[in-house]
């Protein structure tokens, strides 16, 4: 499907993506490989769809592996979800490390 064309960063009925989905039941390959073709590890739009990002996803679960494949591809870390508050600042004020 994606190399049909399919629309990596669109939202079933639940507002989640399918990186989202990916990160939820852990599949670091298919993670990867959204991500590699394009797939945003951060939502933007209506408070519920930032707070379903994928990246923000990754942090609660504390899925340092996921967390690192989203890192290693250069993503931009400074998006804030509907709290206002960054991936690092999400993190920190949770306790993750």
């Amino acid at each position: 499907m994606v190399k049909a064309g399919a629309d990596l960063n669109m939202m079933n009925n639940h507002s989640l993506t399918p990186l989202y989905l990916a990160i939820l039941n852990d599949n670091r390959d298919c993670a990867e490989y959204l991500l590699e073709e394009g797939a945003m590890p951060f939502m933007e739009g209506s408070d519920i769809e930032k707070d379903r990002s994928p990246i923000f996803l990754a942090i609660r679960t504390q899925n340092t592996e996921l967390l690192q494949v989203i890192f290693d591809h250069e993503i931009q870390l400074n998006v804030k979800n509907s709290a206002g508050l960054t991936p690092l600042m999400f993190a920190a004020k949770h306790g993750y490390s």
